[in-house]
């Protein structure tokens, strides 16, 4: 995702069906990303309580040109248990589903936070997060 900015993201997000709602914070993300571009703020921070689980996101650099340099994407439960979570800190890049992937990127899934590889695609992501939140029976 390093070459995606942060509303790219969010509204890679919004499409998603079960996280519509976040459509709702509009104006909050935009002002939010405004003051990031204004070098006011130096990471977006933005959380989103459903019925019974949390979608985050949390970008804590950026690139020169203010994309997204190191994140954090993620759904846990209403007991903060994690269902799925995407990053790019490089802390698994010697597991062998990960190296087969794109490093540093991967996802940890489930409360067990099971490593797997991840392309690091902001539609791969979107596409995945919305089949999770499909199967799960959270509504």
């Amino acid at each position: 995702m390093e070459n995606t900015k942060i509303d790219e993201l969010m509204f890679s997000c919004m499409e998603i069906e079960k996280l519509t709602e976040i459509s709702l914070d509009y104006d909050f993300i935009m002002d939010n990303i405004s003051l990031i571009d204004d070098d006011i703020l130096d990471e977006f921070r933005y959380s989103k309580d459903f019925k019974s689980f949390n979608f985050y996101v949390n970008i804590q650099e950026f690139s020169d040109k203010k994309k997204i340099k190191k994140y954090a994407v993620g759904i846990v439960n209403s007991n903060q248990e994690n269902i799925i979570r995407y990053d790019n800190v490089p802390h698994h890049n010697s597991n062998k589903k990960v190296k087969e992937k794109n490093p540093p990127h991967h996802k940890h899934i489930g409360k067990d936070e099971q490593v797997d590889g991840f392309s690091g695609n902001i539609k791969d992501m979107q596409s995945e997060l919305d089949e999770i939140l499909k199967k799960l029976d959270l509504f």
